[in-house]
Order: C-alpha cells, then structure tokens, then sequence
C-alpha cells in the first residue's frame, strides 16, 4: 500500500500529518510506504519530510519523501503535478492519495482496506470529519457547505447516482487508477477528483463512496486571512476565462456574500426599534423582524441536526445565517 501526500508550504503541519499516516498502522516497509511529495515550497516543508536525523520523520523506513520538479511550463493545476510525482514513485498495488492537511487516526489504515477489499472496490472516494477551528470557517458557512453537504453526498455517490468525488482522500487500486490516466489526464482543472469521476464514469467505473469520520480528522484553515484566501483561489480556479478583472469580481462577491450572511443580524435590531418607536409601518417593521427571527432560528436548527447527524459541534452557529 502506497499513502501519496502532496505537500506545498505545509510546515505548519506535515510533520504531524506524517507522524499520524505512520502512527496508524503497523504494517512494515514491505507492505506499506508514505510517499511525501514537496511541490517547490518556499518554507521549510522539505527540511521537514527529508529530515533522518534522530527524531525526524525520515528515520522511520516507511518514509518515502520526495523533492517535486519542475513543471517545465507545462498546464498543471493545483496539488495534480505533486500527486503525479508521487505516483511514479509509488510502488503500491494499493494507492491512497491524501491531503496534507488529513490527520489519520489509529487504525485508520486498516479500516479503510477492510472497506475496500471487503466490498471488492477499486475506487473508494473518502468523506472525511472536517475539523472546523477558526470563526472565519464560521463566518463563510464552512460547517453546512462543506461539512454537511459533502456528508449528504456519500450515499448518492455509493449508489450511482451522482457523479462525485472528494478530492482529500482516495483510495484506488493502481490498474484502474493508470487506466484512467490518472492526474496526468486531469492536471489542468482544480477540481481534479470530480473529473477523474467524470472518466470513471464513461469507462463504467464504479466509485465507491464511505464516511470516515472515526478515522480521520480534516484542517482546513487556520486564520481568517488564510480562509480568505481559501475561498477566493477556489472560486478563481473555477472562472474561465480568468482575466484580471475575475478575481476582482470574486473579492467584490466574497464581500457582498459575507455581508449576506450577516444580514439578518443586521435587519433584525432595527426592526425591533423601528416597531417600539413607531417609525416606520408596525406590520412592515413587525413582518422583517419575524422574517429576520424565523432566519436565523432555522440556521439555528440546521445546526443542531449537523450536531447530531455528522456530530459537528454548535459554536458560533449565529456567525453563519443564510
């Protein structure tokens, strides 16, 4: 088994997504090897993944790290060029491809192979527990667009009936993987697993789709700045074309879409002033405050069922009505 990490400017938190990959299992270097990719970063991601002196990550013989080249101008998007490289240095009948913002749980190896093998499956897209930590997570709604929404996904996806993949964690059996062609087919979108889902789908592929909340936790951000431009870079990847003046659309949206958000925290108060002073209409003013109420009473419920559905937790509910 091959675990493929791509990693670019991740010093923040390679080391521990590496340590946790070697931690879950405790199958040898023959049957199992982390292959680390550094895609040119500018910090210190590959002093980290290369590092064999005592107590570095590179002891462990596990440990594949690699040095990613250039793209020599070629079209590659995104982690696709890393994840390349990875493969062609895997030797894996088994290949995971995994983000390297995943934190893999004890026993988390295991229990996905039991998965895969025990359903004879030769892709296995993965949901995995995205662990929100910063209030601009909050703020953009992150719980119930991503969270949630990719959590309703995985029994359609299981069932065929929608044409999905999670882009954090994959797992496939090398011959299908080179039978698609792999990320060297996809390498010129952002949203490479929802292509490579697209061919699977026309080479009759079946994609198997598996929660993994108990096994793994996902980090998305860990500052309202790195959020920021989180949101836009997703948003801008995805415009075509994509000249200057998109992403300065995209920031004038992002701002509107924020603000949105907010809103009826913003009509509320003052339609409740409005109604005890009498300055406006009484029905106007009585019907937008109940507006505004019933809003953010719903996100409130919307909430507490992803606390009980996908065990999301209710802090800072009241930053994100839609």
């Amino acid at each position: 088994v091959s675990v493929i990490v791509p990693a670019y400017n991740e010093e923040g938190c390679i080391e521990r997504t590496c340590r946790a990959a070697l931690s879950s299992t405790s199958a040898g270097p023959d049957r199992f090897e982390l292959v680390v990719v550094d895609d040119q970063s500018s910090d210190r991601t590959w002093e980290i993944i290369s590092d064999d002196s005592a107590g570095g990550v590179a002891v462990d013989p596990r440990m594949v790290p690699v040095r990613g080249g250039s793209r020599d101008g070629a079209d590659w998007k995104g982690k696709n060029w890393a994840v390349w490289q990875g493969f062609l240095k895997a030797t894996g009948d088994v290949l995971i491809f995994m983000d390297g913002d995943v934190i893999l749980q004890n026993g988390a190896l295991e229990s996905l192979l039991h998965r895969f093998f025990a359903r004879d499956s030769v892709w296995l897209t993965v949901c995995c527990f995205s662990d929100f930590k910063t209030t601009a997570e909050y703020i953009f709604g992150l719980p119930i667009t991503v969270g949630v929404m990719q959590a309703l996904a995985v029994p359609r996806v299981d069932l065929g009936q929608q044409v999905y993949a999670y882009g954090q964690l994959n797992v496939f059996r090398r011959q299908i993987y080179e039978q698609l062609g792999g990320h060297r087919a996809v390498g010129h979108v952002v949203a490479e697993s929802h292509e490579l889902a697209k061919l699977a789908v026309a080479a009759n592929v079946k994609i198997d789709a598996a929660f993994a909340f108990a096994q793994t936790r996902l980090e998305w951000y860990t500052d309202f700045h790195d959020c920021w431009q989180g949101q836009l870079k997703s948003i801008c990847a995805r415009l075509k074309p994509k000249p200057k003046v998109s992403r300065f659309l995209v920031v004038a949206f992002a701002i509107i879409y924020v603000i949105f958000l907010w809103l009826p925290w913003v009509m509320l108060p003052f339609q409740i002033v409005w109604l005890i002073d009498g300055s406006s209409d009484d029905a106007v003013a009585l019907c937008s405050a109940a507006l505004a109420g019933i809003q953010i009473s719903l996100v409130f419920v919307q909430r507490v069922l992803a606390r009980i559905k996908c065990g999301y937790k209710l802090q800072l509910w009241y930053v994100e009505p839609l």
